[in-house]
């Protein structure tokens, strides 16, 4: 899927104090925008099917623990707030990016496998998550994904698709956890080193 590049977004360069060895890495990522499918292909019989569809009693917290697995669902809209909530499953869905999931204070672990997550679109920062999955999406083919992951929902996460941080993409996490790197991310913007990708 073609991909237009934007080229490098200001605010990306070297920061004061930084090594000149990280440089080049720094230098070499771009920022990309997704153009998304047409949403009907995300639509279920011609709609959106949200949280708020679901029947009375199915969003609730058991033991800490929400299970919304495959439930056709194109939004999280309507999703509520839980204090208790430490483990989220939303495989098998049909959703395309975290719109409406919030800020979810005691979360640790959120599982997203088999979704069409091609974004970071409307992703908040999870204080307590260290745990997200995002197996067979089309996001996690972005050779930056761990570290986009990273810095939309938490600079601390320990594992992204059940595999620990490395210690350079924490490194390269630190480099780019800035406010205008979180805005472009939640706006729907990707990072990449690959000068290829737009053409891909």
């Amino acid at each position: 899927m073609g991909r237009p590049s934007v080229g490098q977004s200001p605010g990306f360069g070297q920061s004061p104090g930084v090594a000149s060895a990280a440089a080049p890495s720094l230098d070499r990522i771009r920022v990309f925008f997704c153009p998304r499918p047409e949403g009907s292909l995300f639509l279920e019989n011609g709609r959106e099917r949200t949280v708020s569809d679901l029947a009375a009693g199915t969003v609730t917290s058991s033991f800490g623990t929400v299970n919304l697995r495959e439930r056709r669902l194109t939004s999280l809209e309507g999703f509520p707030y839980f204090e208790d909530m430490h483990t989220l499953f939303l495989q098998d869905n049909l959703l395309s990016n975290f719109d409406h999931l919030g800020v979810q204070p005691g979360c640790t672990s959120i599982t997203l496998d088999r979704n069409r997550i091609c974004d970071f679109t409307g992703a908040e920062r999870l204080p307590k998550l260290r745990s997200l999955s995002l197996e067979q999406n089309p996001i996690e083919e972005w050779d930056l994904f761990v570290v986009m992951c990273c810095l939309a929902v938490n600079p601390q996460l320990l594992k992204v698709n059940g595999r620990v941080v490395t210690k350079q993409q924490r490194q390269l996490v630190l480099l780019l956890d800035r406010p205008v790197t979180r805005i472009a991310l939640r706006q729907g913007w990707i990072l990449s080193t690959d000068p290829h990708k737009d053409s891909a």
